[in-house]
């Protein structure tokens, strides 16, 4: 764990093992389609996450 926490990755406890045992650690990754709208010469700032899109945003493009 310590050659994660060197490397700048986040580790914290499993708050789901009751023993404390077991530690988790994220890897960053990035999705596909920020990938392939680069690759077509767009700004990758231009994909949103579900978390940054409104609810009434969402709700119209599931209503397209």
């Amino acid at each position: 764990m310590r050659s994660y926490m060197n490397q700048g990755f986040l580790v914290e406890k499993d708050v789901y093992d009751q023993s404390g045992n077991t530690m988790v650690v994220a890897f960053p990754t990035k999705e596909k389609l920020v990938t392939e709208v680069k690759e077509l010469g767009y700004d990758p700032e231009i994909v949103e996450s579900a978390d940054e899109i409104s609810l009434y945003d969402m709700l119209n493009f599931q209503a397209m």
